[in-house]
């Protein structure tokens, strides 16, 4: 009876462990006008409340990026990159679960 017990404890504690592990990410890409990846944009995830700069990070060579451990909270994204036109997203909600921004082109800037 006991080792019945343990078992069910054991099993419960163990359906109940992913829910820690979960990671509250944002993500996305940024490409050109030609579709082609842009790596080494710098992407800026700020506040919509006082656009106080929350985190920053860099494309890969993929030109995707990604913030974790991002707390709850409505964001906005800026991205730049020398020789393309800066963008601004409108500000979004992030409730913690795994949000996808959709995908940002740059334009290349009138010289």
């Amino acid at each position: 009876m006991l080792y019945r017990f343990n078992i069910v404890v054991l099993a419960a504690i163990l359906l109940y462990l992913p829910s820690f592990s979960q990671s509250s990410l944002i993500t996305g890409q940024v490409s050109d006008e030609k579709n082609q990846s842009l790596p080494g944009a710098i992407v800026e995830l700020s506040f919509a409340t006082d656009s106080l700069l929350a985190k920053a990070n860099i494309t890969d060579a993929d030109g995707k990026f990604s913030f974790s451990d991002t707390k709850f909270g409505s964001y906005f994204v800026k991205v730049s990159m020398l020789g393309f036109t800066a963008y601004s997203s409108s500000p979004f909600e992030f409730n913690g679960q795994t949000k996808t921004i959709p995908a940002i082109s740059l334009s290349v800037s009138a010289v």
